[in-house]
């Protein structure tokens, strides 16, 4: 295990998503473990797969969310999300190449550094904007 850890003070006070973001970093975590041992393509891959069809479903919850309540933060979200997913795709592109290495230490760094901003910064402000309109 990593020192790239859920910690409560992420949480966002909405449970499904907490929960979600939870899953995130224990996903980030596992890649950053492959990484540390070494571990072959095809483990990264599939941690990779993982993380993208996961992402995809936390991406389309949130973005349903903001919709429902007609917020002004979806088109930010959006644009968040498909930079999220384009850098994966890129990732994936690199290991696909033969590049595992740069692309297993681009993962973890560009991973680690995008949740915790994506969820301090830009969630933080929708779950404000959730919690007035469910009081």
């Amino acid at each position: 295990m990593s020192d790239y850890q859920w910690d409560p003070k992420y949480a966002l006070g909405i449970p499904t998503i907490d929960a979600q973001h939870k899953d995130l970093f224990e996903l980030i975590d596992r890649l950053i473990e492959a990484n540390h041992n070494w571990t072959s393509k095809d483990i990264i891959e599939s941690i990779l797969t993982d993380l993208m069809r996961y992402t995809s479903q936390h991406f389309s919850e949130e973005e349903a969310l903001l919709a429902d309540i007609h917020s002004p933060l979806l088109k930010e979200q959006q644009t968040q999300h498909a930079i999220f997913i384009n850098r994966l795709d890129q990732l994936f592109k690199h290991l696909e190449s033969g590049k595992k290495l740069l692309a297993t230490m681009e993962a973890t760094a560009f991973l680690k550094e995008w949740l915790l901003k994506h969820v301090l910064l830009i969630d933080s402000k929708y779950a404000k904007e959730l919690q007035v309109h469910q009081s």
